[in-house]
């Protein structure tokens, strides 16, 4: 349950509570202490969007290859979620070696040099 600290708290969930939307009730009393991560984490988790909800959570703290990263995780697209990592380390060749490994087109992995550049 909600610990309320004062009257225009109060207020918006009582009237939000009414309407047996408790997911907004929480979603306004997070929005009235400017934290609006939160709001949204809540939004989502209530929505039973876990993935929505952690993704919301670290792109908020501009952490977008964390969210990303656990976006893709959870979709069990680990191969995204590795090219995702690889990239945001700027390790294209790694990125481009374990999409071409993960989708077993070894033409594509012999188009990469040993030492990580492109052949165009």
């Amino acid at each position: 349950m909600l610990t309320l600290h004062d009257r225009r708290d109060t207020i918006a969930v009582i009237v939000v509570s009414d309407r047996r939307d408790i997911n907004a009730a929480v979603l306004i009393h997070a929005s009235d202490r400017r934290d609006i991560n939160a709001a949204v984490l809540i939004h989502a988790s209530d929505r039973r969007d876990i993935n929505a909800a952690v993704l919301i959570h670290a792109s908020d703290r501009r952490d977008i290859y964390a969210a990303v990263l656990i976006h893709a995780s959870d979709r069990r697209d680990i191969y995204a979620a590795v090219l995702i990592h690889a990239r945001d380390r700027r390790d294209i060749y790694a990125a481009v070696l374990i999409h071409a490994s993960d989708r077993r087109d070894n033409d594509a992995m012999n188009t990469i040099k040993p030492h990580g550049s492109f052949i165009l």
